[in-house]
């Protein structure tokens, strides 16, 4: 029964007097309810996505020590290589090498964790909505008065802290074409000097090409790398139609780096080097799939991937009517035996709406 009709039939049955009495007791307990719910959702913002083990302030406070440390260990090695005078030639590559490698690893280990800042900052704005939401009250309006004001503060400080992190990635993200080139080459020359080596020598030039090649370089062969990402994606679910189309776009992004490489200037033969390194990246992969999961037909990839798609999503959806179930439902209606007789096309259709499937349940 609604408000409406409950004060219909309570009005018929007692005074005036002693209604006005009831609806101001109704009205203070949809306060109650109200106030109750937004303090909880406050408490749990501030307690849990605000100060928590795994909260705001301590991501940042973790976020900006890691930083810190990724900037201490450009210093360090630059230092290393203009003070040791022990270091061979190689040990020197070996170094810097190294070096540059863990850095791109950690550089993304930070933005990865500037995406977590940023999902907490969502859970906190959401948390805090549930205040701005609340009707003013005789009773709580003091209250209400005081959840807003804590709000509001909060609500800036997560602001602020989100807007200083990545303000500080940005410029992170600065960093390594200048700490590996001037940066190194500025200490190479200095450690030369020191022992006694000709720092316009082809021993200095030789050293500033790798270094350069290095910094420049190893990025695009990364972005090699990463590409194989969404191929395995791929072939793990048995997707077999995406997954030709992917490495057909696979080699052109071969072709297409090693070209970036061959404009490199100022590399020497390093090129050489930086090409077979992603020559041997795509060779690796292609031959990968060509000599395994392609060398079944269409028909018996789209069996197994039907299969495993039917059995990986049937739990997830069993309780849910999300649009993404739905299409569950209409797919795992189609028979093994009908897969088997698809032809190629049907077999790109079935799996572009597993993928369309997937895509919703991680929404």
């Amino acid at each position: 029964m609604n408000l409406k009709s409950l004060i219909i039939v309570i009005t018929s049955l007692i005074s005036q007097t002693t209604l006005a009495s009831l609806l101001e007791t109704y009205s203070r307990e949809v306060d109650v309810n109200s106030y109750t719910s937004a303090f909880y959702k406050y408490k749990k913002t501030r307690d849990k996505y605000y100060f928590g083990d795994k909260g705001l302030l301590k991501e940042a406070k973790s976020f900006q020590n890691s930083a810190e440390l990724w900037l201490k260990k450009w210093r360090q090695v630059g230092t290393q290589i203009s003070t040791d005078e022990t270091s061979e030639i190689a040990e020197i590559e070996s170094m810097i090498a190294n070096l540059l490698q863990n850095q791109s690893r950690e550089l993304a280990n930070l933005a990865e964790r500037l995406k977590v800042m940023r999902s907490l900052g969502g859970r906190i704005e959401s948390g805090l909505s549930a205040i701005s939401t609340l009707e003013d009250s005789e009773v709580f309006g003091a209250h209400k008065g005081r959840l807003e004001e804590v709000g509001s503060e909060m609500r800036d400080q997560t602001v602020a802290i989100i807007k200083a992190s990545e303000e500080q990635f940005s410029a992170l993200e600065k960093m390594p074409e200048a700490y590996s080139l001037d940066f190194f080459v500025k200490h190479l020359r200095l450690g030369a000097i020191q022992r006694g080596i000709d720092e316009t020598g082809p021993l200095v030039q030789r050293m500033s090409e790798y270094i350069r090649a290095e910094s420049l370089g190893q990025p695009i062969v990364k972005a090699v790398e990463n590409a194989t990402n969404r191929i395995r994606g791929r072939a793990i679910n048995l997707e077999a139609m995406t997954l030709k189309n992917d490495l057909e776009a696979f080699k052109d992004t071969c072709r297409q780096k090693k070209t970036e490489i061959e404009q490199l200037t100022q590399i020497g033969d390093q090129k050489t080097r930086l090409q077979q390194q992603i020559q041997n990246i795509c060779d690796a992969e292609l031959s990968h799939y060509q000599n395994s999961i392609l060398i079944y037909t269409p028909q018996q990839l789209a069996e197994s991937m039907h299969r495993n798609k039917i059995t990986k999503y049937r739990q997830s959806c069993q309780n849910r009517a999300s649009e993404a179930c739905h299409l569950y439902s209409w797919l795992k209606g189609i028979s093994l035996d009908r897969v088997r007789e698809y032809s190629v096309k049907d077999i790109s259709i079935l799996e572009k709406l597993w993928i369309r499937m997937a895509g919703g349940q991680n929404e």
